[in-house]
């Protein structure tokens, strides 16, 4: 129908959707953690896996429409450059900004990687440089909703933690926390100073998606013990 036609509506149910699943995802990690107390190994494999695979999904939807795209804020910057030289530094800076800073080390990030108010409570999510209440709130200027940035970054990112947190449940070991920073600099650097294209238009149909993804996740999420938890993982009050 007309509404449902409207770009402003798609752009509403694409971004309620994601937040809707960002609160799920945030439930997800917590009972991860719950796991890898606990030392439940199929616990944390099962959900780790489930939390991956939600990323994906929420990169589809952003795909759906223009306004959750990574490709128009680096094309604009490439966009300003004089020459093949300076396109280069300016999509540089433009991935720099949306990720971490540049003054890191090996093992240490950039102290300047958070913009908003951290609380070190709280466990820390893989796929924000936050808490993971974070995910369904932004914190900070640099937190970005972008289909492109999830997929290529976000989740290879949250992948590079769980393959730590299970590997330290297998072999009995604490948590690898230089080698994790390690990895995850690393993969910050590489997507910093790569050149991938990312997409300018959309693709996918907002209302179609938001309506699978609803069934998929949401619609059952006490199959997962996570119904009356809040985005804390404390007992959600009325």
């Amino acid at each position: 129908d007309e509404v449902s036609d409207s770009s402003t509506f798609r752009y509403d149910l694409v971004d309620l959707t994601r937040q809707a699943l960002a609160k799920y995802a945030n439930q997800i990690f917590l009972k991860i953690i719950q796991g890898y107390k606990s030392n439940n190994i199929n616990q944390v494999t099962t959900l780790c896996d489930r939390f991956l695979n939600l990323v994906n999904d929420l990169d589809m939807l952003l795909a759906s429409h223009e306004g959750f795209l990574l490709g128009p804020w680096l094309e604009s910057a490439k966009g300003l450059a004089r020459d093949h030289e300076q396109e280069i530094q300016y999509e540089w800076n433009a991935r720099t900004q949306i990720t971490m800073w540049f003054d890191n080390t090996n093992t240490k990030a950039s102290l300047l990687r958070d913009y908003g108010k951290t609380h070190r409570t709280t466990p820390f999510c893989p796929l924000l440089r936050v808490p993971p209440f974070s995910f369904l709130k932004s914190s900070g200027a640099a937190n970005k909703y972008w289909s492109g940035l999830l997929r290529d970054y976000y989740r290879p990112r949250a992948a590079i933690y769980f393959k730590h947190l299970i590997s330290s449940l297998k072999k009995n070991e604490p948590f690898a926390l230089e080698e994790w920073r390690r990895e995850w600099i690393s993969l910050t650097n590489n997507w910093q100073s790569d050149r991938k294209v990312f997409a300018t238009t959309a693709t996918g149909d907002a209302l179609n998606i938001s309506r699978t993804l609803y069934i998929k996740y949401l619609r059952n999420t006490d199959a997962l013990g996570l119904d009356g938890m809040d985005s804390f993982g404390k007992p959600a009050s009325l």
